[in-house]
């Protein structure tokens, strides 16, 4: 009588089995020496949308000022080539990586017509090795010869294969992770030590008797917002199965810099007695996507486009007089980096 139930009972778990989604790895794991060639482009769009000024209540045309609304916008596009090479692997992080440079170029133009392009020749061909301590868990750079790096380059990360977008574990189709907080800043500016460079950012202020080290400006970032990725399962890309990964950045957050532009202003007037407040309110939203090799464990496509409004509310009174100010802008942000 035992032999029909526990048959039974298999033969139900293979179908709770069956039926339950298979949960998917998605993980970086280039085997050693792998070389990857990367292309990462940044584009920003930025506009003047709108300003109200106004000097003891009374408003005041920006055109006075000699602010032209429709000239008030511009639009800059920054590429970087260069070759990953990761001479040593420890699970999922490279022990020593090479990293040669290719090429950098930038693009800008004006509202009112400015257009330029610059070219950085002089990279081309530089090297830079990471070399992981397994003392200190971080990591010592030379350049191709073995000697200390340029000026400005310690400040660059080993990190340039947007691991920040992969979850912590196994997945099914259609689950969600967040990145957030001071992760945000490795999406907004990747490839950048953002420790590094801000220890030398504020390096420079202190030299120069800045009233605030700008690190502290770093703690608006940990409710700044969020960018949610979604597994999304695979599609295939010329011939090749790719993973996919969803991206939809959400940012919210109000700034109250009255305290700071205070220190400051208190710094710079010797004492007269200044009256400030001054906020900035940030909206954004956009969406991205990120491809993912899972045979060789690493991404091969990314994009992420972020369109952001920012409203700065100020005002202040001294001597008996009083302004306000009120600015409005949009920026468009879009990235798009490869690998392959």
């Amino acid at each position: 009588m035992k032999l029909p139930l526990i048959l039974a009972g298999v033969a139900g778990l293979i179908g709770v089995a069956a039926l339950t989604p298979a949960a998917t790895d998605l993980t970086f794991s280039p085997a050693e020496s792998t070389t990857l060639t990367k292309n990462f482009t940044v584009s920003l769009d930025f506009a003047l949308e709108d300003m109200v000024l106004s000097v003891n209540g009374n408003e005041m045309d920006p055109a006075m000022m000699g602010i032209d609304l429709d000239e008030a916008s511009g639009e800059v596009t920054a590429s970087l080539g260069f070759t990953d090479e990761y001479v040593a692997m420890k699970g999922s992080s490279a022990t020593e990586l090479k990293r040669t440079f290719s090429s950098a170029t930038a693009e800008f133009q004006t509202g009112d017509g400015e257009s330029g392009s610059e070219s950085a020749d002089d990279i081309e061909g530089k090297t830079v090795v990471f070399k992981l301590d397994d003392e200190s868990g971080e990591y010592n750079m030379t350049d191709g010869e073995g000697e200390e790096v340029e000026e400005g380059m310690e400040m660059m990360s080993i990190d340039t294969d947007l691991t920040i977008f992969l979850p912590s574990g196994p997945v099914e189709e259609d689950s969600s992770w967040t990145v957030e907080g001071k992760d945000l800043l490795g999406v907004f500016v990747p490839g950048i030590n953002i420790d590094k460079a801000m220890a030398k950012i504020d390096e420079e202020a202190a030299n120069n008797d800045a009233p605030f080290a700008p690190s502290d400006m770093l703690e608006f970032m940990e409710e700044l917002g969020s960018i949610e990725c979604t597994y999304k399962g695979t599609k295939e890309v010329d011939g090749v199965n790719l993973q996919v990964i969803s991206l939809v950045p959400t940012i919210e957050k109000t700034i109250d810099l009255t305290d700071t532009l205070a220190d400051i202003i208190e710094e710079a007037a010797g004492g007269q007695e200044i009256e400030v407040s001054m906020s900035v309110t940030l909206e954004g939203t956009g969406s991205g996507q990120l491809l993912w090799d899972a045979s060789k464990g690493h991404f091969v496509d990314y994009t992420l486009d972020i369109q952001l409004t920012a409203l700065m509310d100020g005002s202040g009174s001294a001597q008996g007089q009083s302004g306000s100010a009120e600015i409005e802008t949009t920026t468009n942000v879009s990235y798009h980096f490869t690998a392959e």
